[in-house]
């Protein structure tokens, strides 16, 4: 049974809902998606999705219209409306969607003894069964824009078997997903299971030093972030203790890339390799009290052999041009000092702990849009 909206004000009865004006066209105005988790007889997750609309005769009125159900049933509904707005908000809507629900679920739970994940479906397999292939492959439609009957006839699949599939009411084959997949131009993965996404924690900037409520920042150093984004995780690195931060320096080479890497509670020796460092070895300049503090660099053992210290990944910090040389002062040995300085991020740090870096990757450049037409035509 389709789910039915509430309006918020009723409409009036002379007011055609197609007569409608949605506020997105108007204002970009994005409808806010809310979701939580049920408990007891009807457990699961449960969302609103709430679409403002206007209407010319009725100046300054906004008219609410509200899906609220099962996540499932909502989104459905909510996908439609979207698509009927407009291409670019059935797109972001689906983005939205997926990073609302990764959120929440990434989340502790009520009593904070697990994740919301490990109670959103029972005798399920956590971070791959978040959402049913019925849904993925009617995600996958919606962004390829076929009407469903010319999506059935490109994959040579019954118009009534894809019914079923979109329902939910069939399982989808491994020789039909690859015969959608070849239509959408995806990995048949992609249709059968969601994308595995975690929170981005932190971010960075490689050259420059900040300062983040009255704390200095330094280059290199890891803050949190204000705002939870999500990343899709290459699945070939993907554990459940995979952490993410993300490289946030318009001016190097790694801006826009996610830094990928395992959590770590031991301060174990990776020399010479790219590491995720946390240490309470720095004072803060306004208070000269240590606080835990987070690095992202090269792993070098400092002279004394007891304590560390962190080179930049970024090449761009070294700059020699800054010197002026004169024939009495400056010799090869100490353009290479000066080098050499420029690499250190911080120096002879005890670390707390060590977590080497797995994968840095442009996720912008693996969902690049020429990936559908490549995938489709080899």
């Amino acid at each position: 049974m389709k789910l039915k909206p509430i309006y918020v004000p009723n409409l009036p009865k002379d007011l055609k809902e197609s007569k409608l004006i949605s506020t997105y066209s108007d204002f970009r105005e994005f409808p806010t998606i809310e979701m939580k988790m049920m408990t007891g007889k009807y457990s699961g997750l449960k969302a609103t999705v709430t679409f403002n609309f206007t209407h010319r005769e009725y100046k300054g009125k906004v008219f609410k219209k509200i899906y609220i159900g099962p996540a499932q049933e909502v989104y459905k509904v909510a996908v439609r409306q979207s698509s009927k707005i407009g291409l670019n908000l059935e797109r972001q809507f689906n983005t939205e969607w997926n990073r609302t629900q990764s959120n929440l679920l990434n989340a502790p739970s009520k009593n904070k003894s697990i994740l919301n994940l490990g109670i959103y479906k029972k005798d399920s397999y956590g971070l791959y069964d978040i959402t049913d292939p019925s849904v993925l492959l009617d995600q996958k439609i919606i962004e390829s824009g076929l009407s469903l009957r010319d999506f059935a006839n490109q994959s040579e699949v019954n118009e009534t078997t894809l019914f079923r599939h979109l329902k939910g009411t069939f399982e989808i084959s491994r020789d039909v997903a690859i015969k959608y997949a070849r239509t959408l131009g995806c990995d048949p993965a992609e249709i059968l299971f969601n994308s595995l996404n975690i929170p981005v924690w932190g971010s960075t900037d490689t050259q420059e030093m900040s300062m983040v409520n009255k704390y200095s920042v330094y280059a290199s150093e890891i803050t949190a972030t204000t705002k939870v984004n999500n990343v899709k995780v290459p699945r070939e690195i993907y554990r459940p203790d995979i952490k993410a931060i993300a490289i946030d320096c318009p001016n190097s080479i790694y801006h826009g890339h996610t830094a990928f890497y395992y959590n770590s509670n031991e301060p174990i020796v990776f020399e010479n390799q790219i590491v995720i460092v946390g240490t309470k070895s720095i004072k803060n300049f306004s208070d000269a009290q240590p606080r835990m503090r987070y690095f992202i660099g090269i792993y070098k053992k400092n002279r004394n052999g007891k304590t560390i210290d962190l080179h930049t990944i970024d090449t761009d910090v070294i700059d020699l041009g800054l010197i002026e040389p004169d024939e009495d002062t400056y010799s090869y040995d100490d353009f290479v000092g000066v080098q050499n300085s420029q690499r250190i991020i911080v120096d002879d740090i005890v670390p707390e702990f060590v977590a080497p870096i797995v994968s840095i990757v442009n996720t912008s450049k693996i969902n690049d849009k020429i990936k559908v037409e490549i995938n489709k035509k080899f």
